[in-house]
């Protein structure tokens, strides 16, 4: 596919491990902009923070086998994404949720985009605590799943003492 194709959407092919290394660089980029006053409201540290908390979130919905397209249609709704991800094995406080809903419901993420000052926006610390309990159990579930899904896939592999190795493969010989 090319950027020419008008089918092509970047991160169609994306999968969970992916998603979730894009999710921790927009967390990383969060945290260098926490403290940086670039006004009252640090809209950059916001708007970054949120996305990484959707880039998360899309993890999770992929890792638990929703396809890229139904995800992408979400667009930037978090509380689309909070219902699937309520149907699901993801635990998060009853006061994360609570915030995520408010950030959707007050279009947070919109407005940290175009109109941050003089608006009713989260908490730093809220959203930065939000932001942290989201990255730690979506990592953990992502990476554990993944490597459970790996494991089913790998052959078996014969314990030795020591470290594990590899069976040899098996020579072909033909029949004579």
């Amino acid at each position: 596919m090319t950027i020419a194709d008008h089918s092509f959407y970047p991160g169609e092919g994306a999968n969970p491990e992916q998603m979730l290394r894009l999710a921790d660089e927009y967390k990383a980029a969060a945290e260098a902009l926490r403290n940086m006053k670039c006004g009252g409201e640090r809209a950059p540290f916001r708007l970054l923070a949120i996305h990484a908390i959707e880039l998360y979130l899309n993890a999770w919905l992929s890792v638990e086998g929703h396809p890229n397209r139904r995800i992408r249609g979400l667009q930037h709704d978090l509380m689309k994404r909070i219902e699937l991800v309520e149907e699901g094995k993801l635990r998060l406080r009853k006061l994360t949720l609570q915030h995520l809903r408010q950030i959707s419901l007050s279009r947070e993420y919109l407005v940290s985009r175009y109109q941050p000052s003089g608006s009713k926006l989260s908490e730093l610390n809220r959203l930065e605590a939000t932001l942290n309990e989201i990255a730690r159990k979506i990592s953990a579930h992502v990476v554990h799943e993944q490597s459970r899904r790996s494991a089913e896939i790998l052959p078996h592999v014969h314990k030795q003492k020591g470290p594990e190795a590899p069976t040899p493969p098996t020579q072909f010989r033909p029949n004579r």
